[in-house]
């Protein structure tokens, strides 16, 4: 078994949890871009879960996308029994109607961190089909290819640690 720095891990995190969400985004995308089908992520096993959470994003507006993509990122800790409403007031207020469906942040917030790593790179492999890709002239900030180009040099395995952090 391979040991994983995890000083350097908590590092990249914390430069990661520091960039604008729309980086964070980014940097996630590129990274999940470049290592999908290398991470041993079981999603089938957890499909019930994700595949119905990845679907109520798949079938947003690309703007609505973005924002419950940011929410998921945020740092926000639902508390005790508290529910976490879409952080829209017109939203959640549509989310408190009985018989509407489970909050899409609820949902996410509710994986464990397996689920929720399976999640993201079920996600990297719709990236551009039906879930917004990065755009095409969207340039990485110095602080984010840095950080990127970090996460490049580290293994697979802290890789796959660092996204577990993160996310």
């Amino acid at each position: 078994m391979t040991s994983i720095n995890t000083s350097s891990l908590d590092q990249a995190a914390l430069a990661f949890q520091k960039l604008p969400v729309e980086e964070q985004l980014a940097t996630l995308g590129m990274l999940l871009q470049e290592i999908s089908g290398s991470i041993p992520v079981h999603v089938s096993s957890m499909g019930g879960e994700i595949v119905p959470l990845i679907q109520q994003i798949h079938e947003q507006r690309q703007d609505e996308q973005l924002q419950t993509l940011s929410d998921f990122l945020a740092n926000e800790t639902a508390k005790g029994d508290e529910v976490a409403l879409d952080p829209h007031p017109s939203k959640a207020m549509l989310e408190l109607i009985p018989g509407s469906t489970q909050p899409t942040l609820t949902r996410y917030k509710s994986l464990d961190s397996n689920a929720r790593l399976a999640f993201w790179y079920q996600l990297g492999q719709y990236l551009g089909d039906g879930i917004p890709a990065i755009p095409s002239g969207f340039s990485l900030s110095s602080e984010a290819n840095d950080l990127l180009t970090s996460l490049r040099s580290l293994s697979l395995e802290q890789q796959a640690a660092f996204l577990s952090q993160v996310v």
